[in-house]
């Protein structure tokens, strides 16, 4: 649960502080934020059961809900806060949310204010990101445009990357000059001027998507890829001037700590873990009980939220006050070993695994784990550089494959054939696999990735996995200008 890295002196370790439930569907994005004058934080969460929840935390307390948003007809991917602004009145935040439905809206914070403030209409895509920049609202869509909003119906549109723009971060905390970087599916980074919507530079590093991007100052940012890494850039001259590895799957979202150094932040992705970075080392690894942590936000006191595929945002904490229970924390770590043990598909020939003399090695980096066989039982150890130990996280169970739908190594519970039709000689023959436990609509997009076929055969994908594999799901798909007949085409498939 708690890795810590062996190349640095030991530093205060993260521990679980709360789990904030309440969501019935994927948290895919969390962010914090003060208001002034009031000794509380805020966490806004967004889910794809369509709403997005306010919550407060004051000093010594538990996180406690303060309203629910549940305007969208789509699951909500995006949000922003609007800041107090007293010269105009404004004595309150705002609250901005994105949704698959392509629709932005504006609500108050007051939960007696049900109805949203306003409402932004024009993308034509899921609207993946979005932030305040000198007075406008400015989004991305995976309509491949950003949009500059002077009103709820005027925009300026940038067509800024193809087929879909997934990032967005302002200078506007660093300077006047009114510029955004934006990343998208192309692989590519730039950097616009929004008064002129010309592209004044471009960071060419990444193989893969672009997920995310945060400003550090006016000379520095950082990008996160589904190439797994995370890269430091100069604004200034495009160079690439780090690369930080440790994930082993994409990579979705980084937030810096209020620190502001540009080597010390959080990261979270597909492999189903938190990362803190100190010094542009990955200093503790935090394994959480799902496939997938899709967003990470710092609080000002350096505690971390995150929101991940289990329908749970969780705040970790380096302060032994904020720390959860003993009990909390035993049942979480129980919910983790339950998570391992069900991606297990591999039976342990528990006689072959080396005895508990092998504990007396000390393990070399972030992350080591050792299967021991202790009197006939297969029990696994992580090395924690803290304490200079190894320490039980649980016993190993696995099981043989049961129906053969292997791909990749793994089994599933279904294996589908996809044939692709990408105008050239011949039909491309994909595999698509699916568990009943997962999100159709996360499995497609998956695939999708994987393959580099345009996003916005989103629905159409997730589409055929409910129907070839009898899945009743609850999230309205949302129809898309882009998939009325196309050039990919899902076959028709058998597990």
């Amino acid at each position: 649960f708690y890795k810590m890295a062996s190349n640095t002196a030991p530093l205060p370790s993260y521990h679980l502080s709360t789990e904030i439930l309440g969501h019935t569907g994927d948290v895919r994005a969390v962010k914090t934020f003060t208001v002034n004058d009031e000794s509380c934080d805020y966490v806004l969460t967004a889910s794809r059961d369509h709403t997005a929840c306010l919550w407060i935390r004051q000093e010594g307390s538990e996180i406690l809900l303060r309203k629910t948003i549940s305007h969208h007809k789509g699951y909500v991917s995006s949000l922003c806060v609007i800041p107090a602004d007293d010269s105009s009145g404004m004595d309150k935040p705002l609250i901005v949310t994105g949704s698959q439905d392509n629709q932005i809206l504006v609500h108050s914070m007051d939960p007696d204010i049900q109805e949203p403030l306003e409402q932004y209409s024009g993308h034509t895509g899921l609207v993946s990101c979005i932030i305040y920049q000198h007075n406008n609202i400015v989004s991305v869509s995976w309509d491949s445009t950003m949009r500059i909003w002077k009103t709820a119906t005027q925009c300026d549109t940038i067509q800024a990357h193809k087929p879909a723009v997934w990032a967005i971060s302002g200078l506007y905390q660093f300077d006047e000059t009114k510029r955004a970087l934006t990343g998208g599916a192309d692989k590519v980074i730039r950097l616009w001027e929004l008064p002129t919507k010309i592209c004044i530079q471009e960071y060419i590093g990444h193989s893969d998507v672009i997920r995310d991007i945060k400003v550090i100052n006016c000379d520095i940012f950082l990008s996160a890829a589904n190439d797994c890494s995370i890269r430091k850039w100069n604004i200034h001259t495009a160079q690439c001037l780090r690369e930080y590895n440790g994930h082993e799957a994409f990579v979705y979202s980084v937030s810096p700590f209020i620190n502001g150094l540009e080597d010390d932040f959080a990261s979270c992705g597909e492999d189903g873990t938190l990362r803190v970075w100190r010094d542009g080392d990955c200093v503790q690894v935090i394994q959480l009980p799902c496939i997938s942590v899709w967003s990470v936000s710092c609080f000002d006191n350096d505690d971390i939220v995150v929101g991940s595929s289990d329908s749970i945002a969780r705040v970790f904490t380096k302060e032994i006050t904020r720390k959860a229970s003993d009990q909390h924390i035993s049942n979480f770590l129980s919910k983790l070993e339950e998570h391992k043990l069900s991606k297990s598909n591999k039976s342990i020939d528990v006689q072959n695994l080396p005895n508990m003399e092998a504990l007396s090695e000390p393990g070399k980096k972030t992350g080591d784990t050792k299967l021991i066989n202790n009197n006939g039982n297969a029990e696994v150890y992580q090395w924690d550089t803290e304490s200079m130990q190894w320490v039980k996280i649980g016993d190993a169970i696995g099981e043989a494959p049961k129906n053969g739908n292997i791909y990749k190594g793994k089994e599933y519970d279904y294996v589908f054939d996809i044939d692709i039709d990408d105008e050239g000689p011949y039909m491309r023959k994909l595999k698509l696999p699916y568990n009943k436990t997962d999100d159709p609509f996360d499995s497609a997009e998956k695939f999708l990735n994987e393959h580099d076929i345009p996003i916005w055969y989103l629905d159409q994908v997730a589409d055929f996995i409910m129907k070839n594999a009898d899945v009743q799901f609850t999230g309205a798909a949302i129809s898309d200008p882009f998939t009325g007949g196309g050039r990919y085409i899902p076959g028709q498939g058998n597990n």
